[in-house]
């Protein structure tokens, strides 16, 4: 699981950075609101790339939890449940709702 953990870590980040030189010229607007079909916006592509990351990044998440759960608490507490709890549904909300 440390493995699985510092791969998805590195790729996610990595991927973050991408994300961040995409975006970086957008507007205030674009850069957090991930327009729908209707709107076709020069900037679509890198918003759709981001859903893909939020969606490798929450897949994760649950992987992980899943794996602490059945393990509690022997990789961590409370503390940790809370903490992977609270970015799932930070994710969630980003992929629901379209807001960065």
């Amino acid at each position: 699981s440390y493995v699985v953990s510092f791969l998805h870590s590195v790729y996610v980040t990595g991927r973050g950075f991408m994300h961040l030189y995409h975006l970086w010229n957008a507007s205030k607007i674009e850069k957090v609101l991930i327009s729908g079909k209707e709107v076709l916006d020069s900037y679509r592509w890198a918003h759709l790339d981001v859903t893909r990351s939020n969606t490798l990044f929450l897949a994760y998440l649950i992987y992980d939890l899943v794996h602490i759960l059945f393990q509690y608490p022997k990789l961590g507490g409370i503390d940790t449940i809370a903490h992977h709890a609270l970015f799932a549904s930070c994710s969630i909300i980003n992929g629901t709702y379209g807001v960065l």
